[in-house]
């Protein structure tokens, strides 16, 4: 019976050691049939800046992600007054705020 009670605690264990999301998740929203999972902009070296998600596969899995992260992207760049440039490599969303000759 104890060695049940230990196995199970292990088990309990490795799996919320080994489940995690791909994406820091500073901030999780309902959309669509799913959750998604926000992490903050994050900038890079060459001034440009990174925006992911993990979105469920309700919510397109990475079609989804990548058009979530595109919506971050460009609230982030409007809350400066600025246009948004993405700059996507494969999955991930790298992008530029520039400023818009029409602001």
């Amino acid at each position: 019976m104890k060695s049940n009670h230990i196995i199970f605690s292990l088990v309990v264990l490795a799996t919320a050691t080994l489940t995690g999301c791909a994406v820091n998740n500073d901030r999780t929203e309902w959309s669509g049939t799913g959750l998604s999972y926000h992490a903050d902009i994050t900038p890079n070296l060459d001034g440009s800046y990174t925006a992911s998600v993990e979105a469920s596969p309700n919510n397109g899995r990475i079609r989804g992600a990548i058009a979530l992260a595109t919506k971050d992207a460009a609230n982030y760049c409007k809350a400066q007054d600025k246009g948004f440039k993405n700059h996507r490599r494969k999955n991930e969303l790298s992008f530029t705020c520039k400023w818009s000759r029409y602001s």
